[in-house]
């Protein structure tokens, strides 16, 4: 498999990382079709994320959503949102 010359660094350095471990025979063709594609849609997962968390904040400040009673497990959906963006972006 080529690496796309136009990917960015970091993402680039990740996918030569991952051929280099499915070369040496470490990790299966499964796994590595599984952690491609997670690679590939991060970006897009993340912009996703950061969207609706945006969408959640500007709801409850205006009035819209209304957060749900203690004890109610939607109340668990921000704080996931904002460790699963805290984590793609390395500060967890």
């Amino acid at each position: 498999m080529a690496v796309n010359p136009h990917l960015a660094g970091d993402m680039r350095r990740d996918l030569n990382q991952l051929k280099l471990l499915y070369d040496m025979g470490s990790i299966a063709p499964e796994t590595f079709n599984d952690l491609i594609r997670l690679l590939v849609a991060g970006p897009a997962m993340l912009a996703a994320l950061r969207a609706a968390e945006q969408f959640i904040l500007n709801g409850t400040e205006l009035g819209f959503i209304r957060m749900p009673d203690k004890g109610d497990p939607a109340l668990d959906t921000l704080p996931a949102i904002q460790a699963a963006i805290a984590r793609a972006e390395g500060r967890s």
